[in-house]
């Protein structure tokens, strides 16, 4: 998919938006992501999250053996990591019920964008 908005809040179809897998070097292109994330779910002043809860979140992030996961939207790369990161989704694996289903996989209704990254000036 490409787009980019303009400074009037309209998008061109000339820059790339990637969705990847997070990586260890996105970290400080998430936090902003996620505390946005945070803020919304109203997790800000005396009810925020304390940086050890956020810190072992990335961590579960990063860690093949966790079932939860999270994916990146980047703008202006090719997926290689050189580009903005613009939003995220969290993803929880949920193990079947029955030995006949294959592991379904659960976007928990969480994702964030970054504030314009859609071309509104709403946040």
């Amino acid at each position: 998919m490409a787009a980019a908005a303009d400074g009037a809040g309209q998008w061109a179809m000339d820059e790339t938006i990637s969705i990847r897998p997070v990586t260890a070097a996105d970290y400080d292109g998430w936090k902003p992501l996620w505390d946005g994330y945070s803020a919304f779910y109203g997790r800000v002043g005396a009810t925020a999250l304390a940086p050890a809860v956020t810190a072992a979140t990335w961590g579960r992030f990063l860690d093949a053996d966790q079932p939860v996961h999270a994916l990146v939207a980047e703008r202006g790369a090719r997926g290689d990591g050189g580009g903005e990161l613009v939003g995220l989704a969290i993803i929880c694996s949920i193990p079947p019920r029955r030995r006949s289903h294959p592991t379904a996989i659960s976007p928990i209704s969480s994702r964030q964008r970054r504030c314009g990254a859609r071309g509104s000036a709403a946040c």
